[in-house]
């Protein structure tokens, strides 16, 4: 985690937010490639609406 944030922590919470901070970016904004550039949140709704559907 420290290479992808590229920082150090001063505190534990500093940590905790950080951390935080990057998982939403990584689950709710980053678009993947493998997922047809969409954000896993966004995937995994998508897949859940087309179980729905069927």
């Amino acid at each position: 985690m420290k290479a992808e944030l590229g920082e150090e922590f001063e505190s534990e919470y500093e940590a905790y937010l950080l951390i935080n901070e990057y998982i939403n970016w990584y689950n709710n904004v980053k678009l993947h490639s493998a997922l047809g550039y969409k954000s896993p949140t966004e995937f995994e709704m998508e897949y859940f609406k087309s179980l729905c559907t069927k």
